[in-house]
């Protein structure tokens, strides 16, 4: 992970190095985010896998610079709230039929670095292609659940909070790193884009679970 982040601050340094002029500009949008697990049973080997999808809000400024021609390349920084609701039932302390209601939330930080080509559609409008790479370093991720037992007449309630780094059940590398790709068509000063997310890595660190991340995202960005 120090060599990715190296590669990350480098290619920053070097591309502000090689031009005295940058264009800044500021984004927000929405990024819903899948997050895949895999789990493999030692005992018979058979793979089950889930999913859950995380509703995401991004806000964030990039820098463009030029390459070459029309090629350019952007180094970003954004900051992304995930956040996610889940109910349910079934077997919870031995109990069936018990109810399950969670509410999770992670913080994360997106560090995008990304090579886009344009071209002029007007004088005023303009149509690019992006790709590339980026970190994402989480800040905190939790969960909140609440559990209800109707057994015997008498229910039973049982509050709790997890933290997904760090604490059981559920432990998550803060690091990933996601290919990253898309379109931004601009007009003037204003723009709208979308594109996709695949993460690369595997974030739990659990040898016998899987997980891994991919999601659309779409926004609007002003360049100044």
């Amino acid at each position: 992970m120090k060599r990715i982040f190296a590669f990350f601050a480098v290619a920053a340094a070097m591309i502000a190095a090689e031009n005295s002029y940058a264009q800044l500009s500021i984004r927000a949008g929405y990024a819903p985010e899948t997050w895949k697990t895999s789990y493999t049973a030692t005992s018979t080997g058979i793979t089950d896998t889930s999913s859950a999808n995380l509703n995401g809000l991004f806000v964030g400024a990039h820098y463009n610079f030029g390459l070459t021609g029309d090629l350019k390349m952007s180094v970003g920084v954004q900051y992304r709230y995930n956040f996610h609701k889940e109910t349910g039932s079934g077997n919870f302390f031995g109990v069936m039929g018990a109810n399950f209601e969670g509410k999770s939330t992670q913080s994360v930080i997106d560090m995008p670095v990304l090579v886009n080509y344009g071209l002029d559609l007007t004088e005023a409008m303009r149509l690019s292609i992006f790709a590339g790479s980026t970190l994402n370093l989480a800040l905190a991720g939790k969960t909140k659940y609440t559990i209800t037992i109707d057994a015997l007449g008498k229910s039973a309630v049982e509050e709790g909070e997890y933290k997904w780094y760090g604490d059981s059940p559920l432990t998550y590398s803060r690091l990933n790193l996601s290919a990253t790709f898309g379109l931004n068509l601009t007009y003037m000063h204003f723009g709208i884009f979308g594109g996709y997310n695949m993460g690369l890595l595997d974030i739990d660190v659990d040898k016998d679970n899987k997980v891994t991340t991919k999601g659309y995202f779409v926004g609007l960005g002003y360049t100044f």
